[in-house]
């Protein structure tokens, strides 16, 4: 698969591929059940056989991620990939950026294939099938006062935290897509360590920066 960075320099890679085709599977552990349509705009991003992170379908030759996923390249979290995927034959989807106002007290939903079960003496469970999950989102504010981590929190962030402990992102779901009215706001950055304490942390792409460069590099990648 040809890899290409935003600011050019077409690579080849053989330990690293966009994984098209998901399953999403059934929980009662804060996960809930769904179809494959209803999270048809993420993609499974597969190192050594392995489920390395996610990224979003934004064009059928154009992948969004975070640049921990993709580090063996350059650091951008935009790819071109080749061959593209097919939106026409199958279950696969883009997925168009949120362009309005969230309201308050509002819930997103999460996908991804990161662990469901850690512990601090067991190591993390990951499931084969692809995951969903109904996360709160939180004020500036809220983040602010309850987030230690390596980013400074500012309107530039979009945070979620389930203070009951039943929902939160896991180990593998860097990259992986936060979506409201079926539009999407953001994508994991950085996942809490404490879960039902600590924030995950997600790139806030309802700035008008955010997607300002998002279509700034689309436009670059496809000419």
């Amino acid at each position: 698969m040809a890899v290409e960075s935003s600011i050019g320099g077409a690579q080849e890679s053989s330990d690293l591929h966009i994984r098209k085709k998901r399953v999403i599977n059934r929980t009662n552990n804060g996960q809930v059940p769904g179809s494959l349509q209803r999270a048809p705009y993420i993609v499974n991003i597969v190192k050594d056989g392995l489920s390395h992170c996610a990224g979003i379908i934004l064009d059928s030759d154009i992948i969004l991620t975070v640049p921990s996923c993709i580090k063996e390249f350059v650091c951008t979290a935009i790819l071109k990939i080749s061959p593209s995927i097919d939106l026409h034959k199958s279950h696969n989807a883009k997925i168009e950026l949120f362009t309005e106002v969230l309201p308050a007290n509002s819930y997103a939903w999460f996908s991804g294939w990161g662990c469901t079960s850690l512990g601090p003496k067991n190591p993390p469970v990951f499931p084969v099938n692809l995951m969903m999950t109904r996360l709160p989102l939180i004020s500036q504010q809220e983040c602010v006062q309850a987030h230690h981590g390596p980013v400074y929190i500012n309107l530039r962030y979009i945070c979620t935290l389930d203070a009951s402990g039943r929902r939160a992102t896991c180990i593998g779901d860097e990259g992986g897509p936060l979506v409201y009215n079926k539009r999407l706001i953001g994508v994991l950055l950085y996942r809490t360590l404490e879960i039902g304490k600590r924030p995950d942390v997600f790139a806030n792409l309802i700035h008008p920066d955010a997607q300002h460069w998002i279509n700034e590099i689309i436009n670059f990648l496809q000419h």
